[in-house]
């Protein structure tokens, strides 16, 4: 799955989801938050999949959503806090044999339990 603002692609047992908006500092976009459930849902259902990566490009990893957005969509101050929760929450982890707990990692390096290299 890849779009100019987030892509998510497989190296080995790594899945890796990478935030490409440098020029807004990383700052999600509702679409971009539904794509991230995606992704996650997408790694979760493959078995080759042991850890899960999130990271961006540019100077700023994220700065949160793009309040632009929220305001573009013409909504109160509210009524965006509830559009953010609604598309937020597809991101909680669904119950199942396997879940994802964040762990922050300075790139290049991988955080993840059960990721072996080899030579």
């Amino acid at each position: 799955m890849t779009d100019e603002s987030l892509s998510y692609e497989i190296y080995g047992l790594v899945g890796l989801i990478r935030i490409n908006r440098p020029e807004k500092l990383g700052a999600f976009t509702l679409p971009m938050i539904d794509k991230w459930a995606s992704a996650l849902t997408t790694a979760k259902e493959d078995d080759a999949v042991r850890a899960v990566v999130l990271t961006g490009t540019g100077r700023g990893f994220c700065t949160g959503v793009d309040l632009d957005e929220i305001d573009a969509a013409g909504a109160s101050p509210i009524a965006g806090k509830r559009l953010l929760t609604e598309h937020v929450e597809g991101l909680q982890p669904q119950r199942g044999r396997r879940k994802f707990f964040p762990v922050p990692a300075p790139a290049p390096e991988i955080a993840g339990r059960g990721v072996e290299a080899s030579a």
